[in-house]
């Protein structure tokens, strides 16, 4: 058994738990599904709008977009209150002011979780991203084409491979692609 093997039975398991698993070839720019249009972007765009629509009706589609871009431009100095940032935006909804059709304008909160469960799961194998350097974890977990949970599998059969080496890869892609954590 290898990484590799480990990564397959991990993407059958969360399909048990109803995930979709893809590879990460599908979602990058010029894939089958073209889901962001360069390496850098962390969200899945095509994935994230049809959910904020729906959750939404109320909105136009270009203020559809404007939430999606808020949260797919999304970034903070630091981590930490990046993270608690988009904890409240996951849990109560994207601030947003609409300007309604007399003029007037309302500050909403948009939500971009379906509280009800029917969320669009995603697990991508190998999701590469450009940041400071070129990384690929493992597994990258989306629900609504945003990246909430990132996965790094060591070899099994290597013994110097464990938990405080996937700890350490984990820093490293802290570093050098940091965006992937803005939202998890």
């Amino acid at each position: 058994m290898n990484e590799n093997h480990l990564e397959i039975a991990t993407l059958d398991w969360l399909a048990s738990l109803g995930w979709t698993p893809l590879h990460g070839d599908v979602v990058s720019p010029g894939g089958e599904e073209s889901a962001r249009a360069a390496f850098s972007d962390v969200v899945l765009r095509t994935r994230l709008s049809p959910v904020v629509a729906r959750l939404n009706p109320a909105l136009s589609a270009a203020e559809v977009e404007e939430v999606v871009d808020t949260v797919a431009r999304f970034a903070s100095q630091s981590l930490v209150d990046g993270n608690r940032q988009m904890y409240d935006w996951l849990r109560n909804g994207v601030p947003f002011e609409q300007v309604r059709p007399d003029g007037s304008r309302a500050a909403i909160r948009v939500p971009v979780l379906d509280a009800t469960g029917r969320n669009d799961l995603l697990a991508v194998q190998q999701f590469t991203v450009h940041g400071q350097k070129v990384r690929r974890p493992d597994i990258v977990l989306f629900v609504n084409g945003l990246p909430l949970v990132v996965i790094e599998l060591k070899n099994p059969a290597d013994l110097n491979a464990d938990v405080e080496k996937a700890y350490h890869q984990i820093q490293t892609y802290k570093a050098q692609i940091p965006d992937i954590f803005q939202t998890n």
